[in-house]
């Protein structure tokens, strides 16, 4: 299956509709976590000033020989062409998170939706 789904969305990548379906799904994670009140741009802007370049180079230096990002880490991955572990999916990732939880967890604050989220997976292997 997982053959499958990569040869569909190899295809899918080459023609104009990936851009379309990309655009759409980040347009929604956007608007599911701004329904859960965050304020999207303000938080993007304040984990940019974190996310640089400089800071990967220091956790690299401080790794040494042994830092290998696995290829999977770099490929294209849901709204983001450079994979998930590119500097704009970490600065999306807190915030989407945020909604998954209130999303899959309703009753709860959805402030809280990611630590509720990743709450209940805990308790449930501890």
């Amino acid at each position: 299956q997982f053959q499958l789904s990569g040869l569909v969305f190899s295809i899918i990548r080459r023609t104009p509709l990936y851009g379309k379906i990309k655009a759409s799904a980040f347009a929604k994670m956007r608007v599911s976590t701004e329904s859960t009140g965050v304020d999207w741009d303000a938080e993007v802007a304040a984990l940019q000033d974190v996310c640089v370049d400089a800071s990967l180079a220091a956790v690299k230096q401080e790794a040494g020989e042994s830092f290998v990002t696995p290829a999977y880490y770099r490929r294209a991955f849901h709204a983001y062409d450079d994979g998930n572990l590119c500097w704009e999916h970490a600065c999306h990732q807190p915030l989407v998170s945020r909604a998954v939880g209130a999303r899959n967890l309703p009753g709860l604050p959805a402030e809280d939706g990611d630590a509720n989220f990743r709450g209940a997976f805990e308790s449930e292997l501890l």
